[in-house]
Protein backbone atom coordinates (compact mmCIF):
# COMPACT_ATOMS: atom_id res chain seq x y z
CA UNK A 1 0.00 0.00 0.00
CA UNK A 2 1.52 3.24 -1.09
CA UNK A 3 0.95 6.81 0.11
CA UNK A 4 3.51 9.54 -0.47
CA UNK A 5 5.71 11.22 2.09
CA UNK A 6 8.28 13.60 0.61
CA UNK A 7 10.67 13.32 3.52
CA UNK A 8 14.38 13.37 4.16
CA UNK A 9 15.47 10.71 6.58
CA UNK A 10 18.94 10.68 8.15
CA UNK A 11 20.68 7.82 9.94
CA UNK A 12 21.23 7.56 13.74
CA UNK A 13 18.87 6.78 16.63
CA UNK A 14 19.54 6.63 20.35
CA UNK A 15 16.61 5.07 22.20
CA UNK A 16 15.70 6.85 25.42
CA UNK A 17 13.47 5.77 28.26
CA UNK A 18 11.23 8.25 30.01
CA UNK A 19 11.80 8.36 33.79
CA UNK A 20 9.09 6.77 35.87
CA UNK A 21 7.37 8.48 38.76
CA UNK A 22 9.41 6.33 41.15
CA UNK A 23 12.66 7.36 39.46
CA UNK A 24 11.72 11.03 39.78
CA UNK A 25 10.97 10.56 43.45
CA UNK A 26 14.31 8.83 43.96
CA UNK A 27 16.09 11.72 42.26
CA UNK A 28 14.47 14.22 44.61
CA UNK A 29 15.45 12.11 47.61
CA UNK A 30 18.94 11.22 46.40
CA UNK A 31 20.46 12.00 49.78
CA UNK A 32 18.50 9.05 51.22
CA UNK A 33 20.04 6.48 48.83
CA UNK A 34 22.12 3.89 50.69
CA UNK A 35 25.69 2.96 49.63
CA UNK A 36 24.43 -0.49 48.67
CA UNK A 37 21.79 1.04 46.38
CA UNK A 38 24.39 3.33 44.78
CA UNK A 39 26.58 0.31 44.03
CA UNK A 40 23.64 -1.52 42.46
CA UNK A 41 22.85 1.45 40.23
CA UNK A 42 26.46 1.81 39.09
CA UNK A 43 26.50 -1.87 38.13
CA UNK A 44 23.26 -1.45 36.18
CA UNK A 45 24.61 1.57 34.30
CA UNK A 46 27.75 -0.38 33.39
CA UNK A 47 25.57 -2.98 31.65
CA UNK A 48 23.80 -0.43 29.43
CA UNK A 49 24.66 -0.21 25.69
CA UNK A 50 25.63 3.46 26.07
CA UNK A 51 28.09 2.72 28.87
CA UNK A 52 29.55 -0.26 26.99
CA UNK A 53 30.18 1.98 23.98
CA UNK A 54 31.76 4.66 26.17
CA UNK A 55 34.01 2.17 27.95
CA UNK A 56 35.13 0.65 24.64
CA UNK A 57 35.66 4.05 23.02
CA UNK A 58 33.49 2.99 20.07
CA UNK A 59 30.57 4.67 18.34
CA UNK A 60 27.62 3.10 16.58
CA UNK A 61 24.69 0.85 17.34
CA UNK A 62 25.66 -2.37 19.06
CA UNK A 63 24.99 -4.39 22.17
CA UNK A 64 27.24 -6.74 24.06
CA UNK A 65 26.45 -10.27 22.97
CA UNK A 66 25.14 -12.72 25.58
CA UNK A 67 27.71 -15.25 26.70
CA UNK A 68 25.59 -18.13 25.44
CA UNK A 69 22.31 -18.62 23.62
CA UNK A 70 19.50 -20.58 25.16
CA UNK A 71 18.45 -23.73 23.35
CA UNK A 72 15.26 -21.98 22.22
CA UNK A 73 17.17 -18.97 20.85
CA UNK A 74 19.60 -21.20 18.94
CA UNK A 75 16.66 -23.10 17.42
CA UNK A 76 14.93 -19.85 16.44
CA UNK A 77 18.07 -18.71 14.59
CA UNK A 78 18.20 -22.00 12.66
CA UNK A 79 14.52 -21.69 11.75
CA UNK A 80 14.89 -18.08 10.61
CA UNK A 81 17.89 -18.99 8.47
CA UNK A 82 15.74 -21.63 6.79
CA UNK A 83 12.82 -19.25 6.25
CA UNK A 84 11.33 -19.49 2.78
CA UNK A 85 8.09 -19.87 0.89
CA UNK A 86 5.97 -22.98 1.07
CA UNK A 87 6.44 -24.95 -2.15
CA UNK A 88 3.95 -27.15 -3.94
CA UNK A 89 1.63 -27.23 -6.91
CA UNK A 90 -1.90 -28.12 -7.97
CA UNK A 91 -3.04 -29.25 -11.42
CA UNK A 92 -4.30 -26.44 -13.68
CA UNK A 93 -8.05 -26.64 -14.22
CA UNK A 94 -8.29 -24.33 -17.26
CA UNK A 95 -6.32 -22.06 -19.55
CA UNK A 96 -5.74 -18.67 -17.97
CA UNK A 97 -3.88 -15.50 -18.88
CA UNK A 98 -2.34 -14.98 -22.31
CA UNK A 99 -2.93 -18.16 -24.29
CA UNK A 100 -2.57 -16.92 -27.90
CA UNK A 101 0.15 -14.94 -29.64
CA UNK A 102 -1.27 -12.09 -31.71
CA UNK A 103 1.63 -10.26 -33.34
CA UNK A 104 -0.35 -7.06 -33.90
CA UNK A 105 -1.14 -6.81 -30.17
CA UNK A 106 2.30 -7.63 -28.71
CA UNK A 107 5.73 -6.04 -28.76
CA UNK A 108 8.29 -8.06 -30.76
CA UNK A 109 11.27 -9.60 -29.03
CA UNK A 110 12.27 -12.50 -26.80
CA UNK A 111 11.39 -13.34 -23.20
CA UNK A 112 13.69 -14.34 -20.35
CA UNK A 113 12.14 -15.99 -17.32
CA UNK A 114 12.73 -18.33 -14.39
CA UNK A 115 10.20 -20.64 -12.76
CA UNK A 116 9.67 -22.38 -9.46
CA UNK A 117 9.92 -25.82 -11.08
CA UNK A 118 13.73 -25.96 -11.00
CA UNK A 119 17.10 -24.14 -10.79
CA UNK A 120 17.09 -22.76 -14.32
CA UNK A 121 16.16 -19.85 -16.57
CA UNK A 122 14.89 -19.90 -20.14
CA UNK A 123 14.92 -17.61 -23.16
CA UNK A 124 11.96 -18.08 -25.51
CA UNK A 125 10.63 -16.29 -28.56
CA UNK A 126 7.12 -14.91 -28.88
CA UNK A 127 5.79 -18.23 -30.18
CA UNK A 128 7.13 -20.17 -27.21
CA UNK A 129 10.18 -21.69 -28.90
CA UNK A 130 13.03 -22.28 -26.44
CA UNK A 131 16.13 -20.42 -27.63
CA UNK A 132 18.47 -21.08 -24.70
CA UNK A 133 18.44 -22.49 -21.17
CA UNK A 134 20.77 -21.87 -18.22
CA UNK A 135 20.81 -24.23 -15.25
CA UNK A 136 22.83 -25.00 -12.13
CA UNK A 137 21.63 -26.90 -9.09
CA UNK A 138 22.41 -25.86 -5.54
CA UNK A 139 24.54 -28.97 -5.06
CA UNK A 140 26.58 -28.10 -8.16
CA UNK A 141 27.04 -24.48 -7.09
CA UNK A 142 27.84 -25.23 -3.45
CA UNK A 143 29.27 -28.77 -3.37
CA UNK A 144 29.65 -30.21 0.10
CA UNK A 145 27.64 -27.49 1.78
CA UNK A 146 25.60 -29.10 4.53
CA UNK A 147 22.19 -27.70 5.38
CA UNK A 148 19.50 -28.76 7.86
CA UNK A 149 16.78 -30.98 6.42
CA UNK A 150 13.67 -29.55 4.69
CA UNK A 151 15.40 -26.38 3.50
CA UNK A 152 13.35 -24.04 1.32
CA UNK A 153 14.93 -22.11 -1.54
CA UNK A 154 17.50 -24.63 -2.78
CA UNK A 155 15.41 -26.37 -5.44
CA UNK A 156 14.87 -23.39 -7.76
CA UNK A 157 16.15 -19.89 -8.52
CA UNK A 158 14.22 -17.18 -6.71
CA UNK A 159 15.48 -14.56 -9.18
CA UNK A 160 17.52 -14.68 -12.38
CA UNK A 161 18.99 -11.72 -14.27
CA UNK A 162 20.31 -11.93 -17.83
CA UNK A 163 23.65 -10.17 -18.37
CA UNK A 164 24.90 -8.41 -21.49
CA UNK A 165 27.55 -11.10 -22.09
CA UNK A 166 24.95 -13.87 -22.11
CA UNK A 167 25.64 -14.93 -18.54
CA UNK A 168 23.18 -15.02 -15.65
CA UNK A 169 23.02 -13.89 -12.03
CA UNK A 170 20.81 -16.24 -9.97
CA UNK A 171 19.63 -16.32 -6.36
CA UNK A 172 18.97 -19.40 -4.27
CA UNK A 173 16.53 -17.85 -1.82
CA UNK A 174 18.20 -17.27 1.53
CA UNK A 175 21.24 -19.40 0.68
CA UNK A 176 23.43 -17.74 -1.92
CA UNK A 177 23.92 -15.88 -5.18
CA UNK A 178 25.83 -17.18 -8.21
CA UNK A 179 27.06 -16.02 -11.60
CA UNK A 180 27.08 -18.31 -14.65
CA UNK A 181 28.49 -17.75 -18.12
CA UNK A 182 26.44 -18.31 -21.28
CA UNK A 183 27.19 -22.05 -21.11
CA UNK A 184 26.04 -22.36 -17.47
CA UNK A 185 29.59 -22.70 -16.17
CA UNK A 186 30.20 -21.15 -12.75
CA UNK A 187 32.01 -17.80 -12.73
CA UNK A 188 31.67 -17.31 -8.97
CA UNK A 189 29.48 -18.10 -5.98
CA UNK A 190 28.79 -16.14 -2.82
CA UNK A 191 27.12 -17.93 0.12
CA UNK A 192 25.63 -14.73 1.56
CA UNK A 193 21.96 -15.21 2.39
CA UNK A 194 20.77 -13.31 -0.69
CA UNK A 195 17.02 -13.21 -1.11
CA UNK A 196 14.23 -12.00 -3.38
CA UNK A 197 15.94 -9.59 -5.76
CA UNK A 198 19.10 -8.12 -7.28
CA UNK A 199 20.00 -5.22 -9.56
CA UNK A 200 23.01 -5.09 -11.88
CA UNK A 201 24.57 -1.70 -12.70
CA UNK A 202 26.22 -0.81 -16.03
CA UNK A 203 29.66 -1.11 -14.38
CA UNK A 204 28.83 -4.69 -13.35
CA UNK A 205 28.27 -3.99 -9.64
CA UNK A 206 25.44 -6.02 -8.11
CA UNK A 207 23.06 -4.72 -5.47
CA UNK A 208 21.12 -7.39 -3.63
CA UNK A 209 19.38 -8.09 -0.34
CA UNK A 210 20.72 -10.31 2.41
CA UNK A 211 19.80 -11.03 6.01
CA UNK A 212 21.23 -12.26 9.29
CA UNK A 213 19.33 -14.25 11.91
CA UNK A 214 20.63 -13.25 15.32
CA UNK A 215 19.85 -11.76 18.69
CA UNK A 216 19.37 -7.99 18.94
CA UNK A 217 18.55 -7.45 22.62
CA UNK A 218 17.28 -3.87 22.21
CA UNK A 219 14.75 -5.15 19.65
CA UNK A 220 13.85 -8.35 21.49
CA UNK A 221 15.91 -9.57 24.46
CA UNK A 222 14.39 -13.07 24.36
CA UNK A 223 13.87 -14.04 20.71
CA UNK A 224 15.96 -14.03 17.53
CA UNK A 225 15.15 -11.74 14.60
CA UNK A 226 16.01 -11.47 10.90
CA UNK A 227 17.90 -8.26 10.07
CA UNK A 228 17.85 -7.15 6.42
CA UNK A 229 20.78 -5.53 4.60
CA UNK A 230 21.45 -4.03 1.19
CA UNK A 231 24.83 -5.26 -0.02
CA UNK A 232 26.97 -4.39 -3.04
CA UNK A 233 28.97 -7.15 -4.75
CA UNK A 234 31.82 -6.94 -7.24
CA UNK A 235 30.37 -8.26 -10.49
CA UNK A 236 33.61 -9.92 -11.58
CA UNK A 237 34.48 -11.73 -8.34
CA UNK A 238 31.24 -11.81 -6.36
CA UNK A 239 33.01 -10.40 -3.30
CA UNK A 240 31.11 -8.03 -1.03
CA UNK A 241 32.11 -4.37 -1.21
CA UNK A 242 29.73 -2.76 1.26
CA UNK A 243 26.48 -3.20 3.18
CA UNK A 244 23.77 -1.08 4.81
CA UNK A 245 21.50 -2.32 7.61
CA UNK A 246 17.85 -1.55 6.93
CA UNK A 247 17.06 -1.71 10.63
CA UNK A 248 19.76 0.82 11.44
CA UNK A 249 18.67 3.11 8.60
CA UNK A 250 15.18 3.17 10.10
CA UNK A 251 16.22 3.54 13.73
CA UNK A 252 18.72 6.30 12.99
CA UNK A 253 16.19 8.31 11.01
CA UNK A 254 14.10 11.24 12.22
CA UNK A 255 11.23 9.31 10.61
CA UNK A 256 11.93 6.26 12.72
CA UNK A 257 8.20 5.94 13.46
CA UNK A 258 7.93 3.89 10.25
CA UNK A 259 9.81 1.19 12.14
CA UNK A 260 8.60 1.99 15.64
CA UNK A 261 4.93 1.78 14.62
CA UNK A 262 5.43 -1.77 13.37
CA UNK A 263 4.26 -4.43 15.84
CA UNK A 264 6.96 -6.85 14.67
CA UNK A 265 9.64 -7.48 17.22
CA UNK A 266 10.25 -11.15 16.48
CA UNK A 267 11.18 -13.21 13.44
CA UNK A 268 11.24 -11.56 10.00
CA UNK A 269 11.15 -7.89 10.97
CA UNK A 270 10.76 -6.18 7.58
CA UNK A 271 10.51 -8.78 4.82
CA UNK A 272 12.31 -6.57 2.30
CA UNK A 273 11.49 -8.05 -1.10
CA UNK A 274 12.63 -5.79 -3.95
CA UNK A 275 15.58 -3.57 -4.85
CA UNK A 276 16.33 -1.26 -7.78
CA UNK A 277 19.19 1.22 -8.22
CA UNK A 278 17.92 4.47 -9.72
CA UNK A 279 19.61 5.92 -12.81
CA UNK A 280 18.51 9.53 -12.33
CA UNK A 281 15.85 9.62 -15.06
CA UNK A 282 13.22 10.70 -12.52
CA UNK A 283 15.32 13.29 -10.72
CA UNK A 284 13.76 16.12 -12.77
CA UNK A 285 10.39 15.13 -11.30
CA UNK A 286 11.59 14.62 -7.74
CA UNK A 287 15.19 15.08 -6.45
CA UNK A 288 14.74 12.11 -4.10
CA UNK A 289 15.10 9.91 -7.21
CA UNK A 290 18.67 11.01 -7.93
CA UNK A 291 21.07 8.63 -9.67
CA UNK A 292 22.71 6.07 -7.41
CA UNK A 293 19.93 5.93 -4.83
CA UNK A 294 18.31 2.58 -4.16
CA UNK A 295 14.63 1.75 -4.26
CA UNK A 296 13.74 -1.14 -1.96
CA UNK A 297 10.46 -2.57 -0.76
CA UNK A 298 10.01 -3.79 2.82
CA UNK A 299 6.59 -5.03 3.82
CA UNK A 300 4.59 -3.49 0.94
CA UNK A 301 6.36 -0.13 1.17
CA UNK A 302 8.71 1.58 -1.24
CA UNK A 303 11.74 3.44 0.10
CA UNK A 304 14.62 5.34 -1.42
CA UNK A 305 18.01 4.84 0.22
CA UNK A 306 21.11 6.94 -0.40
CA UNK A 307 23.36 3.94 0.19
CA UNK A 308 26.58 5.93 -0.18
CA UNK A 309 25.61 7.90 2.93
CA UNK A 310 23.46 5.27 4.70
CA UNK A 311 20.41 7.54 4.47
CA UNK A 312 16.75 6.88 3.62
CA UNK A 313 15.44 9.72 1.45
CA UNK A 314 11.78 9.12 0.60
CA UNK A 315 9.05 6.74 1.67
CA UNK A 316 5.90 5.58 -0.10
CA UNK A 317 3.95 3.72 2.49
CA UNK A 318 0.33 2.72 2.23
CA UNK A 319 -2.82 2.84 0.08
CA UNK A 320 -3.80 6.25 -1.21
CA UNK A 321 -2.19 5.75 -4.65
CA UNK A 322 -4.48 2.80 -5.31
CA UNK A 323 -6.73 1.59 -2.47
CA UNK A 324 -7.42 -1.62 -4.40
CA UNK A 325 -3.86 -2.88 -3.92
CA UNK A 326 -3.48 -6.00 -1.83
CA UNK A 327 0.06 -6.59 -0.50
CA UNK A 328 2.13 -5.06 -3.33
CA UNK A 329 5.54 -6.73 -3.40
CA UNK A 330 7.53 -4.98 -6.12
CA UNK A 331 7.63 -1.50 -7.64
CA UNK A 332 9.26 -0.47 -10.92
CA UNK A 333 9.48 3.14 -12.06
CA UNK A 334 9.17 4.00 -15.75
CA UNK A 335 11.33 6.66 -17.36
CA UNK A 336 8.52 9.20 -17.53
CA UNK A 337 7.40 8.89 -13.90
CA UNK A 338 4.96 6.04 -14.35
CA UNK A 339 4.81 3.33 -11.72
CA UNK A 340 4.28 -0.40 -12.23
CA UNK A 341 3.29 -2.32 -9.10
CA UNK A 342 3.19 -6.10 -8.60
CA UNK A 343 -0.14 -6.55 -6.78
CA UNK A 344 0.55 -10.00 -5.37
CA UNK A 345 -2.74 -11.01 -3.73
CA UNK A 346 -4.76 -9.81 -6.74
CA UNK A 347 -2.29 -11.54 -9.13
CA UNK A 348 -2.02 -8.41 -11.27
CA UNK A 349 0.37 -5.68 -12.37
CA UNK A 350 -0.97 -2.18 -11.72
CA UNK A 351 -0.01 0.78 -13.90
CA UNK A 352 -0.19 4.25 -12.37
CA UNK A 353 0.71 7.40 -14.30
CA UNK A 354 2.81 10.00 -12.47
CA UNK A 355 1.80 8.92 -8.94
CA UNK A 356 4.11 11.20 -7.00
CA UNK A 357 4.98 14.22 -9.07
Amino acid sequence: MLSILSVLVSVGLVACEQPSAEASAETEAVEAVTPKEKKRRRAKRAESPRQQQKDAGLEGRWFKAPATLTEQQAQEILELQALGYVSGSTPATSSLGVTQYQADKAAPGVNFYSSGHGPEATLIDMEGKVLHTWSKSFEQAFPGRRLPKKQQGIHHWRRAILLADGGVIAIFEGHGIIRLDKDSELVWVNPTRAHHDAHVLPDGSIYTLTRIAHMIPEVNPDHAVLEDFIIVLDGQTGKERSRVSMLRAFEDSEFRQIWQSSPRRKGDLMHTNAIEVLDGRLAEYNPAFAAGRVSFSPDARMLMADSANNVIRVELSAGTIDPGLSFPTDVIMGGDGQMFIADSINAAVRWIANPMF
